[in-house]
């Protein structure tokens, strides 16, 4: 079972050629691993081209700016939405 998480942080983010906005969330694990931080990010589309995403981090700064690092890496005709609910 996972644990809960402490939504911190939302964004709606609009990619141009796009005509839906990407979603994310910065988070807080309530009951964190130690090993992988007690902040972690998701969103709503993930790249075709696969590529590594660090989601876990030591704050909730770090895990924007992971975030916002993997956003600037999305093209728009490269993406496919996941099951995200917001």
């Amino acid at each position: 079972m996972s644990s809960p998480k402490e939504i911190l942080r939302e964004y709606v983010i609009h990619l141009e050629g796009m005509s839906e906005s990407i979603k994310a969330r910065v988070m807080r694990d309530l009951s964190p691993d130690p090993q992988l931080g007690a902040f972690s990010w998701d969103i709503s589309h993930f790249s075709r081209e696969g590529g590594s995403a660090h989601r876990h981090a030591q704050t909730a700064e770090e895990a924007t700016a992971l975030m916002m690092e993997y956003v600037n890496t999305l093209d728009a005709e490269n993406i496919y939405a996941k099951n995200f609910r917001y």
